[in-house]
């Protein structure tokens, strides 16, 4: 299985398996600089069946640097598609001889290409929705944290109230005392 940057330049192998295991791979890389036909026909074709690798004229490329030194012989690569755009690609190859692809190959290979860009679909779909989940969660919070503080700054604004209530009266007393007393003393002062 390989998988293919944004702009179609590269290719990188992420998943090799054999008749019998998974084997590990370092990030083998292949450029679409060095093998312009291949990614050309990537592009346009549903499968690459080449059944002779070495000669086909979408794989031959890879002869030497490839094929030979790995000895694979037959090649049926299916493009991998998610949204329309080609994002992978899956790669069965014969190795120790040449093997003719049937239909019934070609049309299993596709359908695995179909289905692992189903899986990048729906794997995207839940990481999204995860994202979403996460977000809606830390909006929830965020609005829990403003009413809280928007409660407390309201008691406070309520307790403020009341004291300037209070010190209203206090000053409208404190101004009648006043006037009575400047009522009362001013007729004594003159007695």
């Amino acid at each position: 299985v390989w998988m293919l940057d944004e702009e179609i330049n590269k290719m990188q192998c992420i998943a090799l398996y054999t008749q019998d295991e998974f084997v590990s791979v370092d990030g083998f890389v292949l450029h679409a600089s060095d093998f312009p036909k291949y990614f050309d026909a990537l592009r346009k074709e549903r499968f690459i069946v080449a059944d002779d690798a070495h000669t086909h004229p979408d794989t031959a490329e890879f002869s030497t640097v490839y094929l030979t030194p790995l000895d694979i012989y037959s090649m049926l690569d299916a493009p991998i598609r998610k949204d329309g755009k080609i994002v992978g690609v899956l790669c069965c190859e014969s190795v120790g001889s040449q093997h003719i692809w049937n239909i019934v190959e070609q049309s299993y290979a596709g359908m695995l290409a179909d289905l692992a860009g189903r899986a990048l679909v729906e794997i995207e779909r839940k990481n999204v929705q995860g994202l979403l989940e996460e977000t809606n969660s830390s909006l929830e919070h965020q609005v829990e944290v403003r009413t809280h503080d928007l409660e407390n700054t309201l008691k406070e604004l309520r307790v403020t109230q009341t004291q300037l209530v209070e010190n209203e009266k206090m000053v409208s007393l404190g101004n009648l005392v006043a006037g009575v007393a400047h009522e009362v003393n001013t007729p004594l002062g003159i007695s």
